[in-house]
């Protein structure tokens, strides 16, 4: 069976979250940063919980209100309750290499909206501080804050990247001989698929964690 990715909020229904246009930093021009995008928009459709929407409603929001690129949180923000989202995830392509092994770098900071994601007292980080990162220790510093952020660096040739891959790849390919997972390193298109699940699904680790802690803090104010 392939893994399925659950939103850790609890709530009865989905909640909608909105993709902003991923921004690219890689410094090679030959990435497709729309169909990225796309691909992390269906990440997101196929977690239990979650809905998102198409990504040409994202661009006609923005140009509707006057934005070319999201650079703050207040821009984000508006481009979200635009829609009537209950999050906007902005982001940036740090890496891009397509030959054999393909390498892939996606920093994304998940910004709430709706009461249902919202905690109090919580801080905004600036998406921006993302953009060039490496790691998710390179972003926001650490602490109660109102926003998740991820950097993933997946490179094909690593063995935990592989591993990860043929955990990705199980029940997704109609060829289930030990050698069929090898296709999501050799294929472009395959990799970016992958790549876009796995940081989706470390945004939202990061988002059971700020859920938590949310928590915890409301807790400790109701003592």
């Amino acid at each position: 069976m392939p893994v399925v990715l659950t939103a850790p909020y609890g709530s009865d229904g989905e909640l909608l979250w909105v993709i902003a246009p991923l921004v690219n930093e890689s410094g090679v021009s030959q990435v497709d940063e729309l169909s990225l995008t796309d691909q992390l928009a269906y990440q997101v459709t196929q977690v239990n919980g979650l809905a998102a929407l198409p990504l040409n409603r994202t661009i006609e929001a923005m140009r509707v209100l006057g934005i070319g690129r999201i650079d703050t949180p207040e821009k984000a923000r508006a481009v979200a309750r635009t829609l009537g989202a209950d999050a906007i995830v902005v982001g940036s392509i740090t890496a891009w290499d397509p030959y054999d092994p393909p390498t892939l770098g996606l920093n994304l900071t998940l910004l709430p909206v709706s009461g249902a994601m919202l905690a109090p007292g919580f801080a905004d980080p600036d998406p921006r501080a993302m953009q060039g990162a490496t790691t998710d220790t390179e972003g926001p510093a650490s602490g109660p804050r109102q926003a998740s952020a991820v950097a993933e660096h997946l490179d094909a040739s690593s063995h935990e990247v592989q591993a990860l891959i043929q955990r990705y790849a199980s029940g997704r390919t109609e060829d289930q001989s030990a050698l069929a997972w090898r296709g999501y390193t050799k294929s472009m298109k395959l990799f970016q698929e992958f790549a876009c699940f796995r940081t989706v699904e470390r945004l939202l680790d990061a988002e059971s964690r700020r859920v938590a802690s949310a928590n915890s803090q409301q807790t400790v104010s109701a003592r």
